[in-house]
């Protein structure tokens, strides 16, 4: 019975760690030392349901926050066209913006999915054989127009005829990704130019980049970077 003491103790305290108390752990130093390697590794399996938690709560807070903007668009868009009489002009122009709002609410909607079924671990990956210059030439003209604009220079530096296995879609959301952020985030420059290209390496796998001369990310910030949102 004495001991079985420390054991029914360590037992108590782990049922006492509920979802709405996450923060505790087990004392591993007045353990026995028999049973301080069981409650190392239970201790390290609770950080990880904390952490488990913590990002679900942060995804869940970021989606709400997401949602909030098109829908608030909308609601305020109907109150105004609503609160009088309009003419059948107004009334079209009033269903065109719900519409454009309806249309980036779906967007938002299928990339949260795909995030939720990313970080499950159950989003599917093709491996097909993808140009990637090709891919990078495609992505570059799209922007070609939005980096004009904002009198951006948009570079190429582009190996033709780079092959890789992979998932065509996620590899253009990628680089989408990088390039929106390119010109989104270039800031008050002198002379703002933006960079991409692709080249290969000497494990003959290609490589592909985009460099800018913008704000950049701080340093403090750069360990979040792939974090949701």
């Amino acid at each position: 019975n004495r001991a079985l003491l420390p054991i029914r103790a360590t037992a108590r305290t782990a049922a006492d760690i509920n979802e709405t108390d996450q923060t505790r752990r087990l004392d591993s130093t007045t353990a026995e030392v028999e049973l301080q390697p069981l409650t190392h590794t239970f201790n390290a399996m609770l950080d990880r349901i904390e952490g488990a938690f913590q990002r679900q709560r942060q995804f869940t807070a970021d989606a709400a926050h997401e949602l909030r903007t098109p829908l608030s668009i909308m609601q305020t868009g109907l109150d105004v066209t609503l609160s009088q009489q309009r003419s059948a002009n107004e009334y079209c122009a009033a269903l065109t913006a719900v519409q454009e709002e309806v249309g980036r609410l779906s967007q938002l909607t299928n990339t949260l999915l795909m995030l939720a079924r990313a970080d499950s671990r159950e989003l599917p990956l093709a491996r097909d054989t993808v140009n990637i210059a090709a891919l990078l030439n495609a992505v570059a003209d799209q922007f070609g127009s939005s980096a004009e604009d904002k009198h951006i220079t948009l570079e190429r530096q582009i190996a033709p005829n780079l092959l890789v296995q992979g998932d065509e879609d996620r590899l253009i959301q990628v680089a989408l990704n990088l390039l929106d952020n390119a010109v989104k985030f270039m800031g008050e420059q002198p002379n703002p130019q933006i960079e991409i290209g692709c080249a290969g390496e000497e494990n003959g796998l290609p490589i592909f980049f985009v460099r800018d001369n913008g704000i950049g990310i701080p340093q403090e910030l750069q360990g979040r970077i792939f974090g949701l949102f």
